[in-house]
Formats: structure tokens, C-alpha cells, sequence
């Protein structure tokens, strides 16, 4: 299962995703496609507004820390946080997003 994590406090944001959705075979997930499509979409578009920006990539782990006050990265979090609202809805068993 992927496990999507959000925690706000009053100095940032932090989104970590990880794990893998096990929906089909590798190469053939397409709830694991989705996600990587919508997270380094996200990430490579961030990156190119404010290449500092506090991304972190591992092997089955990204995490966002979004500690500025920037309105296009904040639309730009906002935009990957409907598209993980979205997946639950269609694959809720795949994917789990806590806030």
C-alpha cells in the first residue's frame, strides 16, 4: 500500500510518501504510475520555482517540506494534495492518505 502523510504545523508542511500500491504487476500498476507521475511532477515543477526547495528522494520514500510562504509552490502542493484525494477515492485499498 502507498501511505500518503501530511502534518501541518504553524512553520511548515510536510507531505511523505512511500511504499508501493501492489495493484498490479511491476510495470503494469497503474495506481503506482499515477502516484510517481503526480509526485515528481510536482517535485521537478516545484524544483524549477525554487531549486532550495526541501525535497527528498530515496528509494520508496519522498518527502516535501514546504516551509515558505510562496503562492505558486503553496498552489503547487494544493494541486498534488487534490490528486491524492482523487486516487483514494478510485483506489482507497491502494493508496491511504492521512491528514
Amino acid at each position: 500500500m502507498i501511505k500518503v502523510e501530511l502534518i501541518k504545523n504553524d512553520v511548515n508542511q510536510e507531505i511523505s510518501i512511500s511504499g508501493h500500491a501492489m495493484f498490479g504487476e511491476h510495470g503494469t500498476d497503474i495506481v503506482c504510475a499515477a502516484t510517481s507521475m503526480l509526485v515528481f511532477t510536482i517535485a521537478n515543477q516545484i524544483l524549477k520555482i525554487d531549486k532550495n526547495f526541501k525535497v527528498t528522494i530515496e528509494e520508496n520514500d519522498i518527502t516535501f517540506i514546504n516551509d515558505q510562504n510562496n503562492e505558486e509552490i503553496n498552489l503547487l502542493i494544493a494541486t498534488m494534495i487534490t490528486g491524492f484525494d482523487m486516487l483514494v477515492e478510485e483506489y482507497g485499498e491502494y493508496i491511504n492518505f492521512s491528514k
